[in-house]
C-alpha cells in the first residue's frame, strides 16, 4: 500500500474550508469549486502556518477534519485558534513521551 504523501490538507477556497488530514476529503471540497485553493503539508505546524498567512474570513462555515475531530467553526480566526490548541497538546504528548 502507498504511503500518503501528506498528512494534512489546508483548504483557503472550497466547497468548505478548513485543515483536514484526508485527501478524500480535500478532494471532495474543492473538485469541481471554480478558483479551488489548497496545499498538503507533512506537519500540523505547517498546516496552521500556512493557513495564518493565506485564510481570508468568510460568511461560510471553516471545519477542522483531522486527528479523529470533527469542529465546525463560524470565523476563521476560532479556526486557528483551535487548531493553535491542538498543536499544543501534540507538543506536551511529545514532551511527556521524551521523558
Amino acid at each position: 500500500m502507498k504511503k500518503a504523501r501528506y498528512r494534512y490538507y489546508v483548504i483557503i477556497q472550497g466547497f468548505k474550508k478548513g485543515i483536514t488530514d484526508s485527501w478524500t476529503l480535500c478532494q471532495r471540497y474543492v473538485s469541481g469549486y471554480s478558483g479551488s485553493c489548497y496545499k498538503g503539508f507533512k506537519r500540523l505546524e505547517e498546516a496552521v502556518e500556512y493557513m495564518k498567512r493565506n485564510l481570508l474570513e468568510y460568511d461560510d462555515p471553516y471545519v477542522y477534519e483531522a486527528d479523529g475531530e470533527w469542529q465546525e467553526f463560524w470565523y476563521g480566526k476560532e479556526l486557528l485558534d483551535f487548531a493553535e490548541d491542538k498543536l499544543r497538546e501534540k507538543r506536551q504528548e511529545n514532551q511527556k513521551k521524551s521523558k
